[in-house]
């Protein structure tokens, strides 16, 4: 069964580019010019990870009552847990990589090092470098 993920009803005016890579447990998308304004933050079930291929833009997101803001740049990711956006603006074009991993993943890999998944959640994230992502980012790029 496949991994329910959200791509096309969050990010309006885009392309998805190529086939999709998935799995049971993982769904990869590249999605071209994610135009600004805002974003439709539908309820998820699932952790996002977002890496930018290409474009610059300021985001804004809102999630869990807390308001940010940060640059997307190509290299730069974002670490969305599972229903966390309330609200996403984007105001400029990119290009990303999503990366989509299911909820249960994490409450799993929690449980195999000890940890409780009730007691933790992972973070919202955003803007940062990691050159593991980077690596896989650009072998992505079709």
């Amino acid at each position: 069964m496949s991994l329910l993920t959200h791509g096309d009803q969050k990010y309006q005016s885009n392309t998805l580019v190529g086939d999709v890579a998935e799995w049971n447990a993982l769904r990869v998308e590249q999605r071209h010019n994610i135009g600004p304004g805002r974003q439709n933050c539908v309820g998820r079930n699932c952790t996002e990870l977002v890496y930018i291929l290409l474009g610059h833009a300021r985001v804004r997101p809102t999630g869990d009552g807390h308001a940010q803001e940060g640059m997307a740049r190509a290299g730069t990711s974002w670490l969305v847990p599972v229903s966390h956006e309330t609200l996403l603006e984007l105001d400029g074009s990119v290009d990303c990589l999503l990366i989509f991993l299911p909820a249960k993943l994490l409450e799993d890999s929690a449980v195999a090092d000890g940890i409780d998944p009730a007691a933790t959640q992972l973070a919202y994230a955003g803007g940062f470098n990691d050159p593991a992502l980077v690596r896989i980012g650009t072998a992505c790029m079709v």
